[in-house]
C-alpha cells in the first residue's frame, strides 16, 4: 500500500517556545469533505461530536524515561555518530546512510520510518510486543517503552545538528518538538544530513515550528513542480472516527496537513508524515502530544481536546529518490 541551518539564540528559543505552544498544532468538523488535487473545497459545518482524550493530551509534568538502544541496532551500524541508527541501514565512515539503499516503498522498512527510529523510538520492542500496526491509545504508549526521550515543546527548530553534522537528538530531548518542527527535522535535517538525500530544492518553512508555515512551504513545492496534491474524501462516522478515502495510493513520506476541526478555516494546524496503510488505518508519523515522535492514524484525529480534520495530502517529492544524474539542474 497503499534540511541544518543555524543555531538558535537563547532569546529566540524562548520566544519560539511561547509562540509555538499557541500556534503550532491545532483542530477538524463533521460531514463529508472532498479534496481535489491542488485545490481547496469548503467543508460542511455540522455539530461537533464529543471526543475522548486519545490523540491530544495535557503536557506531562514528569520527564520521559530513556529507551535503550537495541543490540541488534548497535551491531548493524558502523558510524562515528553518537546517535543510534535503525536496523538494516548501511552507514559509511562519515555517519551518512547510503541513499541508494533506503527508499519510501516498503511500509516496514523505509527512510521515513528510519527518521522516527533515529529520535530514539524503540521500534524493536514495538514489533516484539506484537503491536506493530495496532492502534495504541496515546496515554498507554509511554508505559509500553516505545517512545523516545523527546517530548512536546517549542524549544527546537528541527534544524539543529551536532558536531558531526547530524540531527541533534540531545537538543530535541531538551527543547522538545512540535508537529511542524518534527516534519522539518524529517525533511530538512534527517534526510539530507543522516540519509544523504538532498532536499535543498524544497522550500523551507519560514517558521519551522509553525504548522501553517510548513503548509505554505509545502504548497510551494507543488507550485515549483516538485510534487502535487492527492485528492481524497473524508467523513465523520457515527462513532466519531474519520472515514478517509484517498483517490489513489499515497506514497510513504507524503505530508498530510490537517486543519482545526472546530474552525475549518483552511489554515494548516497539524502536520504529519505519512507512514502507509495497514490494518484499516492510514498511519502517520507525528508529534502531537507529550508523547513526542510517535505513530498515529488519520482515522483517530478527531479524538482528544484538539480534533483535527484532513486538509491536504502533498505527495512525497519523487525527485528525492531520483539518481543525481536524473535530477533537473537547479537554477
Amino acid at each position: 500500500m497503499k534540511q541544518t541551518r543555524h543555531s538558535w539564540s537563547l532569546t529566540a528559543v524562548s520566544l519560539l517556545l511561547i509562540v509555538c505552544l499557541f500556534t503550532s498544532c491545532g483542530t477538524p468538523k463533521e460531514g463529508v469533505f472532498s479534496s481535489q488535487p491542488a485545490s481547496s473545497v469548503a467543508a460542511s459545518s455540522a455539530p461537533e461530536v464529543s471526543s475522548q482524550p486519545e490523540v491530544s493530551e495535557p503536557q506531562e509534568s514528569t520527564p520521559p524515561q530513556s529507551q535503550p538502544q537495541s543490540s541488534q541496532e548497535q551491531s548493524q551500524v558502523t558510524s562515528q555518530s553518537d546517535s543510534s541508527h535503525p536496523d538494516k541501514v548501511r552507514v559509511d565512515g562519515t555517519g551518512y546512510i547510503d541513499p541508494s539503499y533506503k527508499t519510501n516503498f516498503d511500509i516496514e522498512d523505509n527512510v521515513f520510518m528510519d527518521a522516527l527510529l533515529y529520535t530514539g523510538y524503540n521500534m524493536e520492542k514495538h514489533r516484539a510486543d506484537g503491536n506493530m500496526w495496532v492502534y495504541i491509545l496515546s496515554a498507554d504508549k509511554r508505559g509500553l517503552g516505545y517512545l523516545s526521550d523527546i517530548t512536546y515543546g517549542g524549544g527546537s527548530s528541527g534544524l539543529e545538528t551536532n558536531e558531526q553534522g547530524l540531527p541533534d537528538i540531545a537538543h530535541f530531548e531538551q527543547g522538545g518538538l512540535v508537529c511542524a518542527s518534527f516534519a522539518t527535522y524529517v525533511y530538512f535535517n534527517y534526510l539530507p544530513n543522516a540519509a544523504g538525500i538532498d532536499t535543498s530544492m524544497l522550500t523551507l518553512p519560514e517558521r519551522t515550528y509553525n504548522a501553517h508555515s510548513f503548509y505554505t512551504a509545502a504548497k510551494d513545492w507543488i507550485a515549483k513542480g516538485y510534487t502535487r496534491s492527492i485528492g481524497f474524501t473524508a467523513s465523520r462516522t457515527s462513532s466519531g472516527y474519520i472515514d478517509f478515502q484517498e483517490d489513489e495510493e499515497i506514497p510513504i513520506g507524503s505530508i498530510i496537513v490537517f486543519e482545526d476541526d472546530r474552525k475549518r478555516d483552511g489554515r494548516g494546524s497539524h502536520i504529519t508524515v505519512y507512514a502507509g496503510y495497514k490494518n484499516g488505518h492510514h498511519w502517520v508519523f507525528q508529534v502531537g502530544t507529550s508523547n513526542g515522535p510517535e505513530m498515529c492514524a488519520v482515522e483517530r484525529m478527531l479524538f482528544g481536546p484538539d480534533p483535527q480534520w484532513p486538509l491536504m495530502v502533498i505527495e512525497t517529492p519523487s525527485i528525492l529518490f531520483q539518481p543525481k544524474s536524473e535530477q533537473p539542474t537547479q537554477e
